[in-house]
């Protein structure tokens, strides 16, 4: 009895000092059951968890540098001419692109007054801000105040051949400002996707560098963090690649500026002529020839928006003026 009380205290000793069985992460198998690690080791993430990880922190990365670009340029756009027309700014407090956008915006004031002065003298009226509120929209560049006092006395209306001059000044004036929002506009988009294209294109060939070398073989974490990249990095470029062709942004930016030229041109051309013009239609060989110039600028007028809206711009009819 004695020797059977031994032997089995000699087998409990040896199998209180074997090691436990362990599993893959180094720990007692019970311990992993115990804290519900079966399938991942303490503190290690799972395979599936870092991809989306991954994933998650590279369109976060993208989408920062989108967003910074755009929050760079897009205020310059919305508030750019903000302080046009104050006597105390000065033109260091604006940076180059800013004072493009307002020397562009005072040349294309100068040509519209120009027309104006010619049909406020036709008309014999010293300004337009006594005059109907119909003729104060026709005659001066920016928005009226909104009052709409009767047609003064010793001031003669608009004859049609000058209500289509005006017409036809007012309409340029307005087209000349869509399209230079839409190229404004279309550049800035035009801008953040090649930008995005070229940083995306160069995570890619750095990527596919490095998971193509030994640091992107093995099984660790950055050797999978690498070819992982490799693959996803050239499926978001195609989709940007996917986006410029389907918005095409370059060919309307490049569009909206030829239009935008264009028409400044007429309306410098028309601004110049107009003072040919005379304001009575008493002689009829001379009120042939001012119809003639003024049919001209309404052709070309017209052929302008209709070459912008073939090359695939923003269609814009036309206006309707009486001869």
């Amino acid at each position: 009895m004695a020797g059977l009380f031994a032997r089995y205290r000699e087998s409990v000793s040896i199998s209180s000092q074997a090691p436990a069985p362990k599993g893959r992460c180094g720990q007692p198998i019970f311990r992993l059951a115990r804290r519900g690690r079966l399938g991942a080791c303490a503190g290690e993430v799972p395979f599936k968890v870092r991809y989306v990880m991954i994933a998650v922190i590279s369109a976060v990365c993208l989408l920062s540098v989108i967003a910074a670009i755009g929050f760079t340029y897009y205020p310059r756009i919305l508030g750019g001419g903000a302080g046009h027309g104050k006597a105390n700014d000065s033109a260091s407090a604006y940076d180059t692109r800013t004072l493009e956008r307002l020397y562009s915006q005072m040349q294309a004031e100068v040509v519209f007054d120009s027309v104006a002065s010619w049909a406020m003298e036709c008309m014999g009226a010293p300004n337009y801000q006594k005059l109907p509120l119909q003729y104060q929209v026709w005659l001066s560049y920016l928005a009226p105040d909104g009052d709409d006092p009767p047609f003064p006395e010793g001031v003669h209306k608009l004859t049609n051949k000058q209500r289509s001059v005006v017409v036809l000044n007012r309409s340029l004036s307005f087209d000349r400002e869509y399209y230079g929002l839409q190229q404004q506009e279309w550049y800035v988009f035009y801008e953040i996707l090649q930008l995005s294209l070229i940083f995306v294109g160069m995570l890619t060939t750095i990527t596919v560098s490095i998971s193509s070398s030994e640091f992107g073989r093995g099984e660790g974490l950055r050797p999978r963090l690498f070819r992982f990249s490799a693959i996803i990095l050239p499926i978001l470029g195609t989709a940007l690649a996917g986006v410029v062709a389907f918005y095409s942004p370059q060919a309307r930016w490049n569009q909206a500026g030829t239009t935008l030229a264009s028409l400044a041109q007429l309306q410098s051309q028309m601004a110049i002529d107009v003072w040919k013009l005379r304001c009575t239609d008493d002689d009829p060989k001379d009120n042939d020839g001012d119809r003639k110039l003024i049919s001209e600028w309404s052709r070309r007028y017209a052929d302008i928006l209709s070459v912008s809206a073939a090359a695939g711009a923003p269609p814009k009819s036309a206006p309707m003026v009486k001869q």
